[in-house]
């Protein structure tokens, strides 16, 4: 029913509506129906306005047919009690629940914005980081409702809005949701929409919290990929699927998916509950996870990054202009040389000063680096999207590309050609000049085009100043004007601002000596950890890689040999998957035990921690190495 709270339809008749006359009897005074923005199966909803407060709400109104029906009815009333006690920022809140004669309705929050079956309808699927962003908040608002007891069992893009004006994704219609203790909704009863439904509804079977997150799992699939992991001509067709067939896997449905959003929307679309993530706060920690490796970046990095970005792209844009100038106008060459030297210093020394403002807050150039990266790991994420609105056909813009180098290469060779034989001042002559004259002009607005579009842009104009930053001499600019200060104080802020695994690394190296020392082997295994994490980011990224390459195998014949192979691929696709899962389990518990030591170390610097408790942080870290090697 989310669609039917935020999108603007075309008004229906009020008059065609046989339950409106008794709706409108009830509203007398208090509300203003202005139209119908949609019917669902438990109801239908009205945009109107609160005449006390002005305010636009939604009213969600029991039709009149079910009210007689005493199970519907009381569901009904279930729903508006548990959801108007909610209070939480993902969450649509209910304003008031109000029954009379012949009606039923209450009145929630209208938003206004897109659901978000409507926004991949209208741009396509989302990018990544997109995604896993509404996850997250879905996730949170899932979270607050088990919490209270609620199981939602209808999550769907439908119900899902983005708020226009901030792009907060909202949970809406919990209108086949029941208490997990509750009685009403009987077993063996199917409730909710067959393309998002858990196989134990499909199967008929008692709901839980994990069933909401299977749903959530088939949502994240549908917002990545356009489409649904599965679909039939009949309701019965997609229950079974649900029930019996796996899910593809997101690496395959949508290739360059980050491995962990991948696994993460895997682990929700498991057919076992117990496969699936245990709540949706661990969902939570997992998108969490998903989006600091693309958004956290601290904003004084982020706005060195920017500075330096412009600047260097200004200076780079002059030096590229400067021939041409010289050659239009000589006169002025030397001025402008000057300018642009002038400019260039002046850019580099404001440009050192706010990299020592960097270092003395405990950032360096890996920062800056990885700021540079996220920024090129979603330009990547968008470019990989399946389906991508396009203003000329593919390949037109290297077609008149090509196009301009040949018109240009045809005349000149012409002018030569004819040049060298006849005189310049005859008529022919003037016609070779001219072809001279206006196919190197070709050429040079072909030459220039291609330096643009290679070099000074990004899809924007910036793509060498990038480069220039990501290479050796944005390392050495570091080096030069702002070296990392050694002492206490750096190291601090190093560990203040860095990750957490970083930071177990440099608060250990501000201990004290005595207190170092009693912590024999915390040096090399906190290494030893950080290794870890790497060598398990880049096995994750290779399994995920490996199930991109696998395909889905759709276009096999249905013989029995194409039966057997899409029977290899299968297997093949689940066990790359749980090794990936294996992995990714691996990789979050040695991040937990590189951030429990981090703690362990922060309270020891700050005195309000012992010894002994140190050790036992090292001990559980072992343990951890451990059991990630013995399982490798």
């Amino acid at each position: 029913m989310a669609s039917t709270i935020s999108v603007m339809t075309p008004s229906t008749a009020l008059g065609e509506n046989h339950d409106l006359d008794a709706l409108q009897a009830a509203l007398v005074g208090r509300y203003i129906i202005e139209r119908e923005l949609g019917r669902g199966g438990m109801g239908t909803v009205y945009l109107a306005r609160d005449v006390s407060l002005d305010r636009l709400v939604a009213l969600k109104v029991l039709p009149a047919a079910f009210m007689a029906q005493h199970t519907l009815r009381e569901r009904f009333l279930r729903e508006t009690r548990l959801v108007a006690g909610m209070s939480h920022p993902n969450v649509v809140p209910v304003h008031a629940v109000e029954e009379h004669p012949g009606v039923i309705f209450y009145a929630m929050g209208f938003i206004d914005g897109d659901s978000l079956t409507d926004r991949v309808r209208r741009a396509g699927p989302l990018p990544p980081a997109e995604v896993g962003r509404v996850m997250q908040e879905a996730a949170w608002a899932l979270s607050y409702a088990h919490g209270r007891g609620v199981v939602h069992r209808d999550v769907k893009p439908d119900n899902i809005l983005i708020e226009r004006a901030t792009g907060r994704a909202l949970l809406v219609d919990f209108g086949i949701s029941r208490v997990a203790d509750s009685t009403i909704t009987s077993l063996g009863e199917s409730l909710g929409t067959p393309q998002f439904m858990s196989p134990e509804q499909a199967a008929g079977e008692p709901a839980d919290p994990r069933s909401d997150l299977y749903s959530l799992g088939i949502v994240g699939f549908f917002a990545l990929t356009g489409r649904v992991p599965f679909d039939a001509p009949t309701v019965q067709a997609i229950l079974a699927m649900q029930v019996t067939k796996p899910a593809p896997p997101v690496g395959v449905a949508r290739p360059g998916t980050p491995f962990q959003l991948a696994a993460a929307i895997d682990k929700c679309l498991a057919k076992t509950p117990d496969e699936r993530w245990p709540s949706a706060e661990a969902l939570v920690s997992a998108l969490q996870q998903v989006q600091g490796t693309v958004q956290d970046i601290a904003p004084p990095v982020r706005n060195f990054q920017r500075v330096a970005e412009m600047s260097s792209t200004t200076v780079i844009s002059l030096f590229v202009l400067l021939p041409a100038v010289a050659v239009a106008r000589p006169e002025a060459a030397d001025l402008l040389l000057m300018v642009l030297v002038v400019f260039t210093v002046v850019n580099g020394l404001q440009l050192a000063t706010r990299a020592q403002a960097l270092r003395d807050q405990g950032f360096g150039y890996d920062d800056v680096r990885a700021a540079f990266d996220a920024d090129k790991r979603v330009e990547q994420e968008t470019a990989n999207a399946p389906i991508a609105p396009q203003v000329a056909p593919p390949g037109a813009k290297a077609t008149r590309g090509r196009l301009t180098l040949l018109a240009g290469l045809v005349m000149f060779g012409a002018g030569v050609a004819l040049a060298s034989r006849v005189h310049v001042q005859t008529k022919l002559g003037t016609l070779a000049v001219g072809l001279l004259v206006l196919g190197l002009v070709l050429l040079v607005i072909y030459v220039m085009t291609v330096v643009y579009h290679r070099t000074l842009t990004r899809r924007g104009p910036n793509r060498l100043a990038v480069r220039l930053w990501m290479s050796g001499f944005g390392r050495l600019f570091f080096r030069v004007v702002a070296s990392p200060r050694g002492g206490r104080n750096g190291a601090i802020a190093q560990a203040a601002t860095g990750s957490s695994h970083h930071g177990a690394a440099a608060l250990l190296s501000t201990l004290p000596p005595r207190v170092r020392k009693q912590l024999s082997g915390a040096a090399p295994l906190v290494a030893q950890l950080e290794d870890l994490v790497s060598s398990l980011d880049a096995r994750a990224r290779e399994l995920s890689e490996a199930l991109g390459e696998l395909g889905d195998g759709r276009s096999a014949a249905t013989d029995d040999t194409a039966t057997t192979v899409a029977d290899s691929r299968a297997a093949l696709a689940t066990d790359l998957r749980h090794a990936r899962d294996s992995v990714v389990s691996r990789r979050e518990a040695a991040l937990a035990a590189l951030e429990d030591l981090r703690l362990c170390f922060l309270r020891l610097r700050t005195g309000i921690g012992t010894p002994d408790a140190g050790r036992a942080a090292l001990a559980r870290a072992r343990t951890t190495m451990a059991a990630s090697e013995s399982s490798s």
